[in-house]
């Protein structure tokens, strides 16, 4: 048998890892890397395997190992298990280890051929860059601002990637609510004007249903409304799945720009905020 043709036969596994706070300089996971614990997980007809590293007494990284895969692609069909096991895992770990337990924000994962040796290696460095800012436009902004001290709150609470995505995405969708609803009813034709902008950065992004309603919509999965009908009626989310992630992770970096505009509004020309992002991924003012 040809090579190549061998090679399309071979079956990969699919090494994912959650790595602990606070992070080593060098991460490395190897064949002989023994874990403290290792957990199956039975998901339809396949097991997997999570691993627990330790080193010292202190918890290092977790593995979750997706086996017999054709492809180096995370079938679609496993991102709901993948984001239960690492909620679930998340509680774990803040019940049993430490309160405070943190993952580092952004998992990471590698293909290797099934059965064969492998090795894992990551540098991590902490950088650093030195900031310029304009003092008398921070004395100004802390001035003016004071009385929309709640909405700059609600921005920056929207931009934390400390606290979990839906909630980030729940801060921002307030404002939209601050300044559209009115007793509990909104104002739906200033919303959409407001919106009307945008649209095509909404469709840029994949997005054609009107703004308005895609906005909503992903407000009802983050705050676990019930969807549906009957018995198809379920919660939106409990904790976001990945596809539901990425769905919500899309439209972030748009709505916070919006959002930016609903304090430029709200604040009726006493300060003003950029809608750009820096490259130290602060908000610049501009007064």
């Amino acid at each position: 048998m040809p090579a190549a043709t061998a090679y399309k036969h071979v079956k990969k596994t699919c090494f994912y890892y959650w790595l602990f706070e606070p992070l080593p300089e060098l991460f490395e996971d190897t064949t002989d890397t023994k874990p403290a614990f290792e957990v199956p997980i039975q998901f339809g007809k396949i097991q997997y395997r999570l691993s627990i590293f330790a080193s010292g007494g202190r918890l290092q990284y977790a593995r979750l190992e997706i086996p017999n895969l054709r492809r180096e692609v995370i079938p679609e069909r496993l991102l709901s298990m993948i984001q239960a096991v690492r909620e679930h895992l998340l509680s774990v770990l803040r019940l049993g280890y430490d309160k405070d337990f943190r993952f580092f924000v952004r998992p990471i994962w590698t293909f290797v051929d099934s059965g064969k040796p492998h090795r894992t290696t990551l540098e991590i460095k902490v950088t650093a860059g030195q900031r310029t800012v304009s003092m008398d436009n921070l004395r100004k902004l802390l001035i003016t601002s004071f009385p929309f001290r709640e909405e700059m709150r609600l921005l920056l609470d929207g931009s934390d990637r400390g606290i979990p995505l839906q909630y980030q995405y729940l801060s921002l969708y307030k404002m939209l609510e601050l300044e559209f609803k009115v007793r509990g009813n909104w104002k739906r034709q200033a919303l959409d004007d407001f919106l009307k902008p945008y649209r095509k950065e909404f469709a840029k992004l994949g997005i054609l249903r009107k703004p308005s309603s895609y906005l909503h919509g992903m407000r009802d999965k983050c705050a676990h409304i019930k969807i549906g009908r009957a018995k198809r009626e379920v919660f939106g989310v409990t904790h976001l799945n990945r596809r539901e992630v990425a769905q919500v992770e899309k439209v972030m970096p748009l709505l916070r720009r919006i959002c930016i505009q609903v304090i430029n509004r709200r604040g009726n020309g006493k300060f003003k905020l950029n809608d750009h992002p820096t490259t130290e991924g602060s908000i610049p003012i501009a007064l």
